[in-house]
């Protein structure tokens, strides 16, 4: 009786302090176990990829803005960021950016009233803007290397907005057009 008394308290206690052994602690959710989390299950690859690609793409935008602040600031004479456009997008867009950034941003239109509307907003927020209606002043105002958005519909506007800003991009080579899959080839370099 003593031997099997033995045998079970050999076999036993090990089991028993494994039971009251406290588990492993679970590691902190990643970023990604985090977004999984708030997503609904019911999104299917497709729509999974759609939001993948939105937050890289804000991601992007935020270590632009965060590069283009640490480069300069309210001190830098000439517009690093220029924005094509200034309809309700492109103005917003541009009075934006002057505002996190704390310098000023060009902007390039046809209209010379939405430049002027721009600017007359600008200063009505303590902020500044210097539009354009010639692309050849609009490239010339800013300061290299230029970071130039187009805020112009899809399709042919698109065309001949880089039709009319790629001589002056061209000439002084910065431009990277080569990258670019929409562009024809009229337009490499």
């Amino acid at each position: 009786m003593a031997r099997s008394t033995t045998i079970a308290a050999t076999l036993l206690l090990p089991l028993a302090a494994a039971a009251r052994r406290k588990p492993p602690p679970t590691p902190p959710p990643t970023p990604s176990d985090l977004l999984l989390a708030l997503l609904p299950a019911s999104l299917d690859p497709t729509q999974l990829a759609i939001l993948a690609t939105a937050a890289a793409l804000l991601l992007g935008l935020a270590l632009w803005l965060a590069a283009l602040r640490a480069g300069g600031g309210a001190g830098a004479k000439r517009p690093r960021v220029g924005v094509v456009g200034l309809g309700v997008m492109g103005s917003q867009l541009l009075l934006n950016l002057s505002e996190s950034l704390g310098e000023t941003v060009a902007g390039l239109d046809t209209d010379a009233a939405k430049g002027s509307g721009v600017e007359a907003a600008a200063r009505k927020e303590g902020l500044s803007a210097a539009c354009h209606t010639s692309p050849a002043s609009f490239v010339h105002s800013l300061a290299r290397p230029r970071t130039i958005m187009l805020l112009v519909p899809a399709g042919p506007a698109v065309d001949a907005v880089v039709a009319k800003l790629l001589p002056y991009l061209v000439r002084e080579t910065n431009a990277f057009l080569t990258h670019t899959r929409a562009c024809t080839p009229s337009f490499m370099i």
